[in-house]
């Protein structure tokens, strides 16, 4: 499965205070299953943060606070 993420725009008021500010909101285009622990479970359409985008895989932190990688199938 891929997961598509499609920018919402910069993160206001991001409450873990990890996020500089330039962290965007991204929402999953589709849903993925993680394949390891440094990867992320996502659902379609679910908003997450997103961490680093400097790679193949982007770091993005869920609502609940999770953190781990999904591919940046853009």
């Amino acid at each position: 499965m891929a997961t598509a993420v499609a920018s919402a725009g910069p993160a206001a008021g991001a409450a873990s205070g990890a996020a500089d500010a330039s962290s965007s909101i991204v929402v999953a285009r589709y849903a993925y299953k993680a394949v390891d622990e440094s990867e992320l479970t996502v659902k379609k359409s679910e908003r997450l943060l997103l961490l680093d985008d400097s790679q193949h895989w982007w770091r993005v932190q869920n609502a609940s606070g999770h953190e781990g990688y999904v591919p940046a199938t853009t």
